[in-house]
């Protein structure tokens, strides 16, 4: 999963391991550049998300992702405007 936002953004690699009942999610790296700076806020687990936000000077975004049975969700977040 990738967010690049102007200012405000950066990479996050995580791994989905497929279960027949559950899916463990785990945090694996986090990039963001020299002027952002990274806040992880869930690193994952099992039937857990994966999130992470990222803060600038001047923007806030924030990206996650859920891998569960039957819902998924890949959420690339928003940017705003301090």
């Amino acid at each position: 999963m990738i967010a690049m936002h102007p200012n405000a953004g950066g990479a996050v690699t995580s791994q989905v391991d497929y279960g027949p009942y559950h899916d463990v999610t785990t945090l694996l790296d986090v990039w963001a550049p020299p002027s952002v700076a990274i806040d992880v806020r869930r690193n994952g687990g099992v039937d857990k998300a994966v999130e992470v936000q990222y803060e600038s000077a001047q923007y806030r975004s924030k990206s996650s992702a859920l891998f569960k049975p039957g819902k998924t969700v890949v959420d690339y977040g928003e940017i705003k405007k301090r």
